[in-house]
């Protein structure tokens, strides 16, 4: 069945997405050093360029695409995210002569050093970000077949691939890089990422078997006259909840979880040292929650009369529980030099255990801001006709 199968995909288009950002960041610190500045480059980046790819797909992919039509594109973004980074690293190397040059002749000038340095780097990055952004709004517009479904499909899919972006960070931090390097690390994912791209076109070839949600077949028909099963699946006539307000909550939520994962991964790192390791852990269990928050408030939202209720309450969760985990957080110390001490012959274990209780701590908060995305969209979504638009 093919929907299993492009599912399978966005996992594995999760994993890469992260591997891809672990390797920009070591990429750019080989060329303009300041470890922490090229982390936010990357970080800036990366982020921007998902929003601008998200925002250009859910402008174009609601012109009545075909099942068909969707998956060949998104295999071509996959393609292109692949290629893009199989030369990345040649388009760094051509840049270090003109970084040097900035370096000496603008050092003196802080300012516009940063600044030219922040604009070389992001344009180099920005359109393999752009691309990534690009294919969460595509395959939105292929599930979602009826708004009363639009929470659970959303969430699956957006908690998949931020799976197997806990996957890649994991896998990349503890593993891949120490084993094969980072060329070698890059390949892996540029094959995973033709692979994709590869199989998505043949996948695309198939013209029977697809299910086309039944607005986007006939948009021409005013909602009132079309069948009872297309009536059913419109929002409930209590909602009426204002949009900005909507994607206000949205992107505060988002301001707070990238703020709640710098300043946790600092004060951890006061705690648990602040090696590559630990942030790998941090980011893992981060991204953890957020995906199982995804999936289970995605399928509620589906099942509950007001989702903006209840995106109030995961909110005003997360806000409590985030106090609460700082607080626990904060007065931790004996409690880490005692586990350090305990594993400190078994580097798997100590990991592994500290794993385990950075989850515990982190758990509540990450599950509550992963209720987000899947009830904005819940909200937000009005006609199956404007999916990828509104969920991007």
């Amino acid at each position: 069945m093919p929907y299993l199968l492009i599912l399978a995909c966005f996992l594995i288009s999760g994993i890469t997405g992260l591997i891809y950002q672990v390797l920009w960041t070591r990429m750019i610190v080989g060329i303009i050093g300041s470890s922490p500045f090229s982390v936010t480059i990357v970080l800036s980046v990366f982020m921007a360029g998902l929003g601008l790819g998200s925002a250009i797909a859910g402008r174009t992919v609601d012109r009545g695409k075909k099942p068909e039509r969707l998956i060949r594109i998104y295999g071509l973004l996959e393609l292109g995210i692949g290629l893009y980074c199989l030369v990345l690293p040649l388009l760094l190397l051509l840049f270090k002569p003109l970084y040097a040059w900035m370096y000496n002749r603008l050092f003196d000038h802080f300012l516009l050093y940063n600044l030219l340095t922040f604009a070389g780097c992001a344009l180099l990055l920005i359109l393999p970000a752009t691309l990534m952004g690009a294919t969460l709004p595509v395959l939105s517009r292929f599930f979602v077949n009826t708004l009363d479904r639009v929470g659970t499909h959303v969430g699956r899919l957006y908690g998949l691939n931020t799976i197997g972006s806990a996957a890649g960070s994991l896998l990349c931090g503890f593993w891949l890089i120490n084993l094969v390097g980072v060329q070698g690390v890059l390949a892996v994912a540029v094959l995973l990422n033709a692979g994709i791209g590869a199989l998505c076109l043949l996948v695309s070839r198939r013209r029977t078997g697809w299910i086309v949600p039944e607005e986007a077949r006939d948009q021409s028909v005013p909602r009132a006259a079309k069948s009872p099963k297309a009536a059913k699946s419109a929002p409930p006539a209590g909602e009426r909840v204002p949009v900005g307000a909507v994607l206000a909550v949205f992107a505060v939520t988002g301001f707070c979880a990238m703020a709640y994962e710098v300043i946790w991964t600092k004060l951890l790192g006061l705690l648990v040292g602040p090696t590559t390791y630990s942030f790998t852990v941090v980011l893992v269990t981060f991204i953890t929650g957020l995906a199982l928050g995804s999936f289970f408030f995605g399928w509620l939202g589906d099942r509950v009369k007001s989702p903006a209720v209840l995106l109030v309450l995961t909110q005003m969760a997360a806000a409590l529980t985030a106090l609460l985990a700082s607080q626990v957080i904060g007065n931790s110390q004996i409690f880490f030099a005692k586990l350090i001490a305990i594993f400190q012959d078994s580097f798997g274990s100590l990991y592994l255990m500290k794993g385990a209780v950075l989850f515990g701590f982190m758990f509540l908060t990450t599950f509550s801001l992963g209720a987000a995305f899947p009830l904005v969209g819940k909200i937000y979504t009005r006609s199956l006709a404007a999916t990828a638009r509104t969920i991007r």
